[in-house]
């Protein structure tokens, strides 16, 4: 979408992973901080733009053992991530709460700047039948890093199968031998294998619910994760948790279930099995989440209209 964006500009847009290919004063549009501090440092841009995709010291803290080189990093990208918020003239963010979370850390002042959610996928076509809601089945989808919550997940499951005994879990992830070893250490029974994206969006279309297990802290506060505009455009009902704040913000229909622990996310489960599922109410539901949060031409047009 931004490069969309700056091609009707009439911008000459080109990729790069290092700084050698770009002249000095050139237009730079980074997407991390630490890539935005050695562009400015180095090119002296005559533009710079920066796509905030999340709270990089917060996310290292999480990523690695509490020790001193895991401070140093913490130090270290806090430095740069506080750079880049200043002296970007332009900035993107993925919701409201990670712009409140800038105003609030560094105190920036909210200058130029679009909110833009993490997205990739479309609404498919011909995913809405009576069928594929008929039974209680659950797909898990992505790696297995310490914020996915997987382990709270299968938790969840488990307590699931307790109340629906044919309940079935399907997890589609490239760490497949680790999955397998989580399941079979809480002695759960699920289909564990990896797919490609076009495999994964067929597999998708065959389940009911998908899972989006967060815990309640700033990472997750002002995150979008793709995942959800992918479950949703499969026809999924999204199984999240209430730390994700600007899908509780922005989307609105009973086909999504939003909890706060893990016992409220096994009820509100119960509960939907109770429902009979409008095929028509949810395709609606489903199609103006996709006019309005995730509208690609929505965003290209704020995009042309505000870029500097």
């Amino acid at each position: 979408m931004i490069r969309d964006a700056l091609l009707k500009r009439g911008e000459k847009v080109s990729y790069t992973q290092n700084l050698k290919g770009i002249p000095m004063h050139s237009k730079i549009l980074t997407i991390n901080d630490k890539d935005f501090y050695i562009a400015y440092k180095f090119k002296k841009p005559s533009l710079t733009i920066n796509w905030f995709q999340g709270i990089t010291p917060e996310e290292i803290s999480l990523m690695f053992d509490r020790n001193l080189y895991t401070r140093l990093k913490v130090i270290g990208r806090t430095y740069t991530e506080r750079f880049a918020i200043r002296h970007s003239d332009f900035n993107l963010f993925v919701s409201e709460q990670m712009l409140e979370h800038y105003k609030n850390k560094y105190g920036y002042s909210g200058k130029e700047h679009v909110i833009m959610p993490c997205f990739n996928s479309s609404l498919q076509e011909d995913v809405f039948y009576s069928s594929r809601y008929e039974n209680p089945s659950f797909v898990y989808a992505g790696n297995l890093d310490v914020w996915q919550c997987f382990e709270k997940t299968i938790t969840i499951f488990k307590n699931l199968k307790k109340f629906l005994p044919d309940a079935t879990l399907s997890i589609f992830t490239f760490e497949v031998d680790k999955a397998k070893r989580i399941l079979a250490q809480n002695g759960v029974e699920a289909e564990v294998s990896n797919k490609s994206v076009i495999e994964l969006n067929i597999e998708l279309r065959k389940h009911k619910y998908g899972f989006i297990v967060r815990d309640d802290i700033a990472v997750n506060h002002v995150a979008t994760p793709t995942k959800m505009a992918n479950y949703v455009g499969a026809g999924l009902i999204p199984v999240f948790s209430n730390s994700l704040k600007a899908f509780n913000q922005n989307l609105k229909s009973e086909y999504l279930i939003s909890f706060s622990n893990e016992q409220e996310c096994v009820e509100k489960i119960l509960e939907m099995e109770k429902k009979n599922i409008n095929i028509e109410q949810i395709r609606g539901d489903y199609e103006l989440m996709f006019s309005k949060y995730w509208n690609e031409k929505s965003y290209i047009e704020k995009l042309l209209s505000t870029l500097p």
